[in-house]
């Protein structure tokens, strides 16, 4: 976690031009959103005109949200800007986060802020939910904003499938769960803990691909070598002399297969166990020449 604050801090002024104006417009939606509600909606003969009007158009349902937050004039403007406000803090989230995380591994600043006192992990807490998992999993940019985008995508599509049906769907989404708190009508506050459940499962996913790095590439590497053997051994014709015996086909294939698994499961085995080894012995040190007082964790 060193460097986790300097880092930090360092990330937030590269983002003092371009930040600001993403929040300032999402800010500015919101308010020019709640003016026009006010004026067209303001009297409650004009909302009870506007549920009724709303009630028969799955359209709109489709592309707001539930009809429950037309109850007052400040669920009216949830209704109309939370959809469209989630999409732009969303992107917001995913451009920012791919490009403190993956976008910088890939022009080398990422290796040079680690070679100063800046721990790893410090990176993966200050930018981290779906973008930042995605980043440790996908090897360039454009595939982690495609893949973000499309799963954004799918969150819409299931709630908007949710609302205009008998709102099932819409749990499956984030953007659901947002709706779902109904404020200025029911004021439920339940929904929230969805998402902060999810985002910090989010976080600790993202927090341990990181930390499996080299260790899940090597293994990858033995797996792959391993299933590439198998053609390796047809095109020297020592599969056929095997073959030749009563063992079929498909039984020489999956020995070849699970020394494939066996293999890949032992190399991952292998660096944990060592990489706990490690971690002991550079605990015990520190224990040792600090203080006896502190258990290693």
């Amino acid at each position: 976690m060193t460097g986790t604050l300097p880092l930090l801090r360092f990330l937030l002024r590269r983002e003092r031009m371009s930040l600001p104006w993403w929040l300032l417009g999402v800010t500015l939606l919101v308010l020019v959103q709640s003016v026009q509600s006010q004026n067209l909606y303001g009297s409650p003969e004009a909302l009870q005109k506007l549920r009724q009007t709303i009630g028969a158009n799955n359209a709109v349902i489709a592309m707001s949200g539930p009809t429950g937050l037309l109850e007052s004039i400040g669920g009216e403007v949830v209704f109309e800007i939370f959809a469209f406000a989630s999409i732009v803090v969303a992107l917001m989230s995913m451009f920012l986060i791919g490009r403190h995380t993956r976008a910088d591994e890939e022009s080398g600043r990422a290796e040079l802020i680690r070679s100063a006192r800046v721990g790893q992990h410090a990176v993966g807490l200050v930018f981290a939910s779906l973008t930042a998992a995605a980043a440790q999993v996908f090897e360039n940019t454009r595939a982690v904003y495609g893949t973000v985008a499309m799963l954004l995508g799918a969150a819409f599509a299931l709630r908007a499938a949710g609302d205009v049906g008998n709102g099932a769907l819409s749990w499956a989404s984030p953007l659901g769960w947002g709706q779902r708190t109904f404020p200025y009508s029911a004021d439920r506050w339940w929904p929230v803990v969805l998402s902060l459940a999810f985002t910090t499962l989010l976080v600790a996913t993202a927090v341990l691909l990181l930390a499996a790095g080299l260790s899940a590439l090597l293994a990858a590497a033995f797996g792959v070598s391993s299933v590439l053997r198998i053609r390796a051994e047809e095109s020297a014709d020592r599969a056929e002399v095997v073959l030749a015996t009563p063992t079929s086909r498909w039984t020489w294939l999956a020995s070849q297969l699970s020394v494939s698994l066996t293999g890949t499961a032992l190399t991952l085995i292998a660096f944990g166990l060592g990489e706990g080894r490690a971690h002991l012995r550079s605990c015990i040190r520190r224990t040792r020449r600090w203080t006896m007082s502190q258990p290693c964790p």
